[in-house]
């Protein structure tokens, strides 16, 4: 895939040359609801909050490529290595997209249950706690890991230090286990709180866990997905009242990897 690419500069934009990008591929972490909203083709949009936020407050971001601004041990300006993402066209901000560009491809990191064990490890904390790590034991002939529709029926508690099954977050899920794969077919940044109707809709809202029937969510689903928004990202300081800058990622479900 043939791309325009731009050197961002304070004193204005250089064109530079056109690059060739290979399909890359790159985890992403989803609940048990927005993989069955997947699955059922009633969620093809995600929000991630961009990290780090621009310093202004902008009213337009460009998306695409770019070469950051670097500066020499002279003190002169010279186009960094590109990169794909988010930038202002004062050459003030940037942001690298770290879920990859038009074409590439996501695996879905679930919940899961792996057997094995809980150990403390050389070292302290900086607060002076122990550090404890948990081992998997090497997957066989899939008896290791199990997926949350099919729990072992022994899990020990995180407390347990004993050789068995724990439930264990989307973090920790290897890739070799991912089962669910998302080509990545549109990418474009805005304020949270610019979603439309129809996007909360195509955010899966009807799927997001909420005290009102189907019925009323898909009657509302903006105010839906707002009470969804904050009960994941109002803790980490990026409110729906805040409004922070998202990244919209559109996508497509694919049937497996294209790539070792």
């Amino acid at each position: 895939m043939y791309c325009e690419d731009f050197y961002i500069s304070r004193v204005g934009i250089v064109r530079t040359s056109r690059g060739t990008m290979q399909v890359k591929e790159r985890p992403i972490l989803m609940t048990k609801e927005n993989v069955q909203a997947i699955l059922d083709g009633k969620k093809t949009q995600t929000r991630r909050v961009i990290k780090p936020q621009p310093v202004y407050d902008y009213s337009h971001i460009e998306v695409g490529f770019y070469h950051p601004t670097k500066i020499d041990r002279h003190g002169e300006e010279y186009p960094g290595a590109k990169i794909f993402g988010a930038y202002t066209l004062d050459g003030e901000w940037g942001c690298k997209c770290p879920y990859g560009q038009v074409g590439d491809r996501l695996y879905i990191k679930e919940a899961h249950y792996r057997y094995g064990y809980w150990g403390l490890v050389e070292g302290k904390t900086k607060t002076g706690k122990e550090i404890w790590r948990f081992s998997g034991l090497v997957d066989l002939f899939g008896g290791c890991f199990k997926y949350l529709e099919n729990p072992p029926s022994d899990v020990l508690p995180y407390s347990s230090t004993q050789l068995g099954w724990y439930k264990r977050s989307p973090l920790f899920m290897p890739k070799k286990f991912a089962r669910y794969w998302l080509e990545i077919t549109g990418i474009r940044v805005e304020r949270v709180q610019d979603i439309t109707h129809e996007d909360a809709i195509a955010e899966g809202a009807e799927y997001m866990p909420n005290a009102e029937p189907r019925e009323q969510r898909l009657s509302v689903p903006r105010i839906v997905f707002a009470g969804y928004w904050d009960s994941i990202n109002a803790k980490r300081g990026y409110s729906w009242e805040s409004n922070p800058w998202v990244w919209v990622i559109e996508f497509k479900v694919v049937s497996n990897a294209t790539t070792d």
